[in-house]
This record gives structure tokens, sequence and C-alpha cells, in this order.
């Protein structure tokens, strides 16, 4: 069959924050393999989040049909046009800049077992032209993965091979274009502090423990940050922090004061300080007004 793939991908609350409650006719979860994202669903997203910078935790796969869109993608800024493919790796730094007002992508995200295989291949954001052919063949790939799942092919054993075959593909291409993603320093140490943060953010609001971890100064690391997403460290740690917050406050059953202490805090008290000062709620707040 090939490489395995860990099943465990795309979790609920990515699902919740690309697409919402409610989706669209083209937006297809492949429980939890993948998801397709509809043209309607991104443009909106992004227009939403214009000059907001995010981390994104999934590998997406973007082909340009028409129109245009500019991103800034961890410190470098990117305008993926007709016919053009933009790929960006897990906990890359995004930043919707502008887009056409007849933007048409196909996109792709894919979870942490595709990431894998994905992140070796892609360890940067790229976007590079593609020809007419290779445009049809990959047209061909997204058409397939969105019927499998249109027609609840969701399986894993189904899917696996046509993944498989499709980041093959992407390398292949990737390869003839002769395409080497940005290895400047500042795009690697950005890339380096997301993926810390995505592993250990939850609980971790210590700027010096990063440096640490990454082993350069405070003012090298808040340098490369704030030049690549207008935020500062602090803020990328917080809102990190507050985002688990969230996501944990959703099950009812579990306790604030047990949510408070797995995210680092001494006690409930601070817990509450903490989640009000940069949400304007309390944690029972905030779990009362989602839950309704």
């Amino acid at each position: 069959m090939g490489r395995h793939i860990n099943p465990k991908l795309i979790d609920k609350e990515i699902q919740q924050e690309i697409i919402g409650k409610k989706k669209s006719s083209e937006d297809f979860f492949g429980d939890n393999l993948v998801i397709i994202i509809g043209k309607e669903t991104m443009r909106e997203y992004m227009l939403q989040n214009i000059g907001k910078a995010f981390l994104s935790q999934e590998v997406r796969v973007m082909l340009v049909k028409k129109g245009f869109s500019v991103e800034l993608a961890n410190l470098k800024q990117f305008r993926a046009a007709e016919d053009m493919l933009m790929i960006t790796p897990s906990n890359c730094v995004l930043t919707p800049v502008e887009l056409s007002d007849n933007f048409e992508p196909k996109i792709i995200a894919f979870g942490f077992g595709v990431q894998s295989i994905l992140n070796r291949i892609v360890q940067n954001p790229v976007c590079f032209k593609l020809s007419k052919d290779e445009v049809s063949i990959l047209d061909l790939y997204f058409n397939l993965i969105a019927e499998c799942l249109h027609h609840n092919m969701k399986e894993y054993s189904v899917l696996e091979p046509i993944v498989l075959s499709f980041t093959n593909m992407i390398g292949t291409i990737m390869e003839r274009h002769s395409v080497r993603a940005d290895e400047s320093e500042g795009a690697s140490l950005m890339q380096s502090f997301a993926n810390l943060l995505s592993t250990h953010g939850d609980r971790r609001r210590d700027k010096k423990y990063f440096c640490k971890m990454l082993d350069v100064s405070s003012v090298r690391l808040c340098s490369a940050v704030k030049r690549q997403t207008g935020l500062s460290v602090q803020q990328w740690l917080n809102d990190r922090v507050i985002q688990e917050a969230k996501s944990k406050l959703k099950n009812m059953e579990t306790p604030v004061a047990h949510i408070g202490k797995a995210l680092g805090f001494k006690n409930a008290s601070q817990f509450g300080t903490f989640f009000k000062k940069h949400t304007g709620q309390t944690p029972a707040e905030y779990r009362k007004s989602v839950n309704n």
C-alpha cells in the first residue's frame, strides 16, 4: 500500500475555524484526513481576516483557477495568480493582504499524517507558475478527492493511495520547476518558533523559555516575529493559550479550574483574570455563550 498515514488528522477546532457550523456545497470533510475548502468559503474567510496574522496548523495546497490573492507567509509576501500553485507547510504564520473580486482557488488542507510527507517536500512556503498540463493533472486530483468525499468514500483505505499519489505528483512538479523554498535565517527562525508554539504554546507563556529552546536572544526572536507578523512574541504566546482555553471550555464537563491548571496557571483565579483580560469575558461567561 505504501507509507502508512496516521489517520488522526485535522481536529474539530480547525474545521470550525475554517468552515464554521454551516458548510457550503463545495466544502467536504474526509474523516479528518483532508478538508476540501470551497472557493466561496475561502474568499469569505480571507476577506474577514485581511491584515490579521494567524497560525495555520494544517498543510495547505492551493491551486488558483482565476484572479489572485496576496498573502504573507512566514516573512515573505506571495502573489498567487491564475495557474499558480501555493503550498504552505504546517505551523505557518499567514496574513491575508489582498484578493481580487474574481479570486477562485481550489484548496485542500491536510492534517498531521499527510503533513509528515508534505513537510519533507515543502519546509517553507512556496508559490510558482504551472504549465497548462500540470494544472489539468492537479485538477484531476482535486476533483477525484472531492468526488470521494462527496460520495462518502471517506475511509482511510480509500483515500490513502490517492493522497500519496497526489503528494508524489506535487514533489515531481516541484523538481521539474526547480522550486526552492525561502531558506533565509529569518524564515527559518520563524518556522522554528511556529513549530514550538504549536507543541508547547498551550502551556508556556514565558518568552525566555522559547528563546532558550531556540538558542537565540530575545532581541533576535522578537525582531523576526514582529517583522513578519506585526505582532510581538508575547502576543502570539497569549493568543495561543487563549485559543487552547476556548477549545477546552467548549467541553462542559471539564471544570474551569482543571482547564486553568492544564494550561499552566497556578489557580482558577489567575486563569480567569488572564482570560478576561484577553477576551473581555470570564471563562464561565465564554463557556455559556458558546454552548447556548
